[in-house]
Formats: C-alpha cells, sequence, structure tokens
C-alpha cells in the first residue's frame, strides 16, 4: 500500500506526464510500443 501511495503523489509531481507505462520485459518498452499506447503516430 505504501508504495501505491507513493507512486500515484510521484505521478502527480511530474508535470507533463500523461501515460503510464507498465513493462515486465524489455519488448513491451520500444518506442513504438510506447508510441501505439500514447495514440501518437
Amino acid at each position: 500500500m505504501i508504495y501505491a501511495s507513493s507512486k500515484d503523489r510521484f505521478k502527480r509531481e511530474l508535470d507533463g506526464i500523461q501515460i503510464e507505462l507498465q513493462a515486465t520485459d524489455p519488448t513491451e518498452m520500444g518506442l513504438d510500443v510506447i508510441r501505439s499506447r500514447s495514440g501518437s503516430v
């Protein structure tokens, strides 16, 4: 529970961050994956 509340507070402090990406392996962190999840082209 401490992690969740700390993470939420940290995210609120970051101006301009609109997307949260959770990755379990490096293939989920590629630029193409990030773009597809963000709605960017």
